[in-house]
């Protein structure tokens, strides 16, 4: 029989009711989207007409703070391999999209844990109006959860948080098959200003992956 002292009870708390909020607050953001694309007519309505890709990548990440990383300091400790999959939700501009995106994460080395994150995301495309070589860049935010074995990478400050707030930064470029992208993504494991977790618990990973879009 497991026993918890008060002291431990009241603790964790705060930090579950936080955790509940944030996810209900997303929820209903995710659904008041779905339901403003639902209502326009311009918008794609059916599973055929939706686009959708699928991504696979890997990448290097560090416990380290952006500041240390900005400064130089940086000591890449862990490793992660994964798949995504996005959905189109609103056509913001011609050129800007309003997506969902979902990862599954393997991590290696400092940590073996697996990883699960849910965004929601601002992609504009070709910014620079470039023929030859058109950027796009991505903006996101949602939850991150890992899930299996103890994490250790975020250890090192206070005690590990499976679920934390998670932002991306990324820049895509098209390849010569114009339904496949090469990305590079900045992903970013936060306790969000100290709501979810205590300061300084987080960590850095910098990704490399490629993207195909799927043809209904």
């Amino acid at each position: 029989m497991l026993v918890f002292s008060r002291h431990q009870t009241q603790r964790a708390v705060p930090i579950m009711k936080i955790n509940k909020y944030i996810i209900l607050l997303l929820c209903a953001l995710f659904l008041a989207v779905k339901t403003q694309a639902e209502s326009v007519d311009d918008i794609p309505k059916t599973q055929e007409e939706m686009v959708n890709n699928i991504g696979v990548f890997g990448g290097i990440g560090t416990d380290d703070n952006i500041q240390q990383i900005m400064e130089g300091k940086i000591h890449f400790k862990s490793g992660m391999v994964g798949v995504s999959a996005q959905k189109d939700l609103v056509n913001i501009t011609p050129s800007t999209q309003f997506n969902v995106e979902g990862q599954l994460i393997q991590h290696f080395k400092a940590q073996t844990c697996q990883e699960i994150t849910m965004a929601l995301l601002i992609k504009a495309s070709n910014v620079f109006n470039a023929e030859k070589v058109p950027l796009n860049f991505t903006i996101g935010d949602g939850l991150s959860l890992l899930v299996g074995s103890v994490p250790k990478l975020e250890s090192h400050q206070a005690k590990p948080r499976r679920l934390l707030n998670y932002f991306f930064l990324e820049a895509a470029t098209p390849l010569p098959r114009k339904d496949t992208e090469i990305f590079f993504r900045w992903h970013h494991r936060c306790h969000m200003f100290g709501l979810m977790a205590p300061n300084g618990t987080g960590s850095n990973f910098f990704l490399l992956g490629v993207r195909f879009k799927l043809e209904p």
